[in-house]
């Protein structure tokens, strides 16, 4: 791929992760640019918004995660073939913030054990939920059939999020959930990313 991108985020796979994997399993080379403290002050002023990630390429600054992740996924032929593929990755993604939000009541608002207990009662109601939604939309190994696309990612880098913290969390309670799950790792290339990105705290 001619001029080659830039992605900068903190060193943390948090909003960065679900472009990482899409340029993994692309195999686009690119510049994996992780800052912090002083690095970031300093940088902070120079973004769009002022704020992480961001990509850089062909001469262009983007931000917003999912909207770098949607460019990365064109750009690498993986939004599906059709207007209504991609509109399916949309509303898969789109989908998957209702799952986010009980991931971050659980995590960061959830104060008191009976706070927690609701907090989780919900996520599991969610994934319960979106498990039910995969499985009317799932067209074969992958979301779109045979083929990975961003919303098989967007659906992993999700339950990573969720398990992060929340190891009660069971998968295999969601069979449509977890056969995403278990179909994205079983990809090569995102399978060799997975055990030799860096480790980090979030």
């Amino acid at each position: 791929m001619a001029d080659k991108m830039k992605l900068t985020y903190f060193n943390g796979r948090g909003r960065a992760e679900l472009s990482r994997l899409l340029l993994a399993h692309a195999g686009v080379e690119y510049d994996d640019v992780r800052v912090a403290g002083e690095q970031w002050t300093e940088l902070k002023p120079k973004t769009p918004k002022g704020s992480l990630p961001i990509l850089e390429h062909k001469g262009k600054t983007l931000c917003e995660s999912m909207a770098i992740a949607r460019y990365i996924a064109r750009e690498t032929n993986l939004y599906g073939c059709t207007n209504c593929e991609a509109a399916v990755c949309d509303m898969m993604m789109d989908s998957l913030s209702e799952l986010a939000e009980c991931v971050v009541g659980l995590k960061f608002r959830a104060k008191t054990e009976e706070d927690k207990a609701e907090a989780m009662k919900k996520l599991m109601e969610a994934l319960t939920k979106f498990d039910k939604f995969i499985e009317c939309n799932k067209k074969g190994k992958f979301i779109l059939g045979d083929k990975l696309s961003v919303a098989d990612v967007a659906v992993f880098t999700t339950s990573e999020f969720a398990s992060m913290g929340n190891p009660d969390v069971d998968y295999t309670k969601y069979p449509a959930f977890n056969a995403i799950l278990s179909s994205v790792k079983g990809d090569s290339a995102i399978s060799a990313w997975l055990s030799s990105r860096p480790e980090t705290n979030f």
